[in-house]
């Protein structure tokens, strides 16, 4: 009992300023995860974590949306409420099939959807694939760089970065 107070009183501290405290974060589910993606000048990437009751998590997120003093509008993408923002320091936010997206842009929350609806995804890349079947299927996380095409897009870059291919071949 002590521990769980503990907890809430960190997740209460935490949140403070985001107008939500860890009652409004019942619908958390037991997973999560995130992608990041870079492909320029700046990366995308968007953050999924599991709803347990998707009505409880929209009800956080509208609160989180009010306090923000922000104006987010709604729109759709492909069949899914997104709420979105003309500032680039507030994510994009979305539910999807019982998951919870907070997203970077426009770009970001449109792959996680459209992934969701059929779309390719990592566990269609080959060099993804043999990397994760050479781990245990027991794992409780992992985190999967694909050092070669990072190194590649390290390559473009003027001065000093070059040959970054050798060193990690």
């Amino acid at each position: 009992q002590d521990l769980t107070q503990q907890l809430n009183s960190t997740l209460d501290d935490a949140l403070s300023g985001s107008g939500l405290t860890h009652a409004d974060l019942s619908w958390v589910g037991g997973e999560a995860g995130a992608y990041v993606t870079v492909n320029g000048a700046a990366p995308e990437y968007a953050v999924l974590i599991a709803s347990d009751d998707d009505g409880a998590a929209s009800a956080a997120l509208q609160k989180y949306r009010d306090a923000s003093g922000v104006t987010y509008t709604q729109t759709t993408v492909d069949g899914v409420a997104v709420w979105t923002t003309s500032s680039t320091d507030d994510p994009e936010m979305a539910v999807v099939d019982g998951t919870v997206v907070l997203a970077s842009d426009q770009h970001a929350m449109q792959a996680v959807i459209q992934t969701d609806h059929g779309a390719s995804s990592i566990q269609d890349d080959q060099t993804f694939t043999t990397v994760m079947d050479q781990l245990p299927d027991d794992n409780l996380g992992f985190a999967y760089v694909n050092l070669q095409a990072l190194t590649s897009l390290a390559n473009l870059v003027p001065g000093g970065m070059g040959g970054l291919d050798s060193q990690f071949a």
